[in-house]
């Protein structure tokens, strides 16, 4: 009995062994001879999803020499007229996958096979996976090179890293494998209020309430309006948090923190933003 009770409890806890911190040290940057600088961090809102990983300015331009952050294996490359459009997957060593997207072109062995598969194939798109046999890299080793293809607004690098596993992201800005330089606080312009039910299995939702804030003090604010706002049992808000980096020339819409409100209604008196984890969605 206790030997069954004993392999039940690692049966429970196994899905949650994955949630090991990154070391950055096992990583090099990804790419060579950019300033960098940032055009979108990790689990920025987008219309319809947040954004999964970091995407890197390459100072304008194409061609810049895309490297292997740590030893592995090129394990899948795909090229589409959308998404990453042309893009590298390798597995490392680490138990992690590193993830280029909007590449100009691969390494030329690499891309010789992709031209030679689409070829026999008479395709235009093609998504192909290798073992560890085929591909081998060590660290430093040029993989590709840096463009704008596929659903990309200007060249750009997009870098993800996942657990190899469950192919679930990493938060690499948080994990300190990339470190964007990075001293201004985010500001909050605005605090957001909706009210969210079900009717009959359908999600329903009261009419957007906006509320103009002051600051008080870092990190602290309050509404400029003298009444208290009443707020219902399934009310949510969200601030609204126009943000920049240091090393970043782009703006975040709106903040991805988010205030879970009680029944009681909220005062004018300073409160302060406790922003929560955003997860991103990976894309295959």
């Amino acid at each position: 009995m206790r030997r069954f009770l004993t392999v039940l409890l690692f049966a429970a806890i196994g899905p949650g062994a994955q949630a090991q911190r990154l070391d950055p040290d096992d990583y090099i940057y990804p790419i060579r001879d950019v300033a960098r600088l940032y055009a979108a961090n990790f689990g920025e809102i987008r219309p319809a999803h947040f954004h999964a990983g970091v995407d890197i300015k390459t100072d304008g331009a194409e061609g810049k020499p895309l490297v292997a952050v740590a030893d592995g294996y090129v394990s899948r490359v795909s090229l589409t007229a959308g998404g990453y459009g042309r893009a590298v997957y390798l597995t490392l060593r680490n138990g992690t996958t590193a993830v280029y997207g909007h590449l100009q072109r691969f390494r030329d062995d690499i891309e010789e096979h992709v031209r030679q598969e689409r070829t026999a194939r008479r395709a235009n798109s093609v998504n192909l996976w290798f073992g560890p046999e085929a591909w081998p890299v060590k660290q430093g080793d040029v993989i590709g090179f840096s463009g704008n293809s596929g659903s990309s607004m200007g060249p750009h690098l997009h870098f993800e890293i996942r657990d190899t596993p469950t192919q679930r992201l990493y938060n690499i800005v948080r994990e300190g494998v990339i470190r964007p330089e990075d001293n201004l606080p985010p500001r909050i312009m605005r605090l957001h209020y909706v009210e969210v039910d079900t009717l009959q299995g359908v999600p329903v939702r009261s009419r957007m309430e906006s509320y103009a804030v002051v600051r008080e003090a870092e990190g602290r604010y309050r509404l400029t309006r003298e009444e208290p706002v009443d707020v219902g049992r399934k009310g949510i808000s969200w601030p609204k948090s126009p943000t920049a980096a240091t090393a970043c020339t782009t703006r975040s819409a709106s903040g991805a923190s988010r205030l879970r409100l009680t029944a009681s209604p909220i005062s004018n008196t300073a409160w302060t933003a406790s922003p929560t984890t955003c997860r991103a969605a990976a894309t295959p």
